[in-house]
């Protein structure tokens, strides 16, 4: 799913209030992992725009050196400001086999998809019970405050 407008023009915003307010952040390496797959993804989406939007493979396109090292660069920098711009503000947390059996278990007493439900679980094991997403699956979920701009949402909930 694409980005909506709402989403590039609320969210930035919002995230830097919470880190300048000292909250900390957390993110997965499955979220790191998708946001390469959207830079990568927009990278040849550029490329093929100023290229007059010419026939080109998906794969064909990765074969090309100079755009694999912009698209290096791209992510490198990316890493870097995660890693070292908000002073250990954003942690990244990653899942272990264990989690994923236990979502297995408990699958008929949820209505999240395997992603959303490992993250909640997480979380709420750690005592974190503040969250900001656009995701209608953390709306069926008890004793968390969810924080969205999702315009169909309403205030509060």
């Amino acid at each position: 799913m694409g980005e909506r407008c709402y989403q590039v023009i609320q969210y930035p915003d919002f995230v830097a209030k919470l880190l300048e307010n000292g909250n900390k952040l957390v993110t997965t390496l499955l979220n790191l992992t998708e946001l390469c797959g959207v830079i990568e993804r927009n990278r040849y989406r550029i490329y093929k725009a100023v290229n007059g939007n010419r026939p080109l493979k998906f794969k064909t396109y990765r074969g090309y050196p100079a755009e694999r090292e912009g698209y290096q660069h791209e992510i490198e920098q990316m890493l870097m400001e995660i890693r070292e711009s908000y002073d250990g503000q954003i942690e990244i947390i990653n899942f272990t086999e264990a989690q994923l059996d236990f979502f297995v278990d408990d699958i008929c007493n949820n209505k999240c998809d395997i992603f959303d439900y490992l993250i909640i679980d997480y979380l709420k094991g750690i005592g974190i019970h503040n969250y900001i997403s656009d995701d209608k699956d953390f709306l069926t979920v008890d004793g968390i405050n969810l924080y969205t701009a999702y315009e169909e949402q309403e205030i509060g909930s």
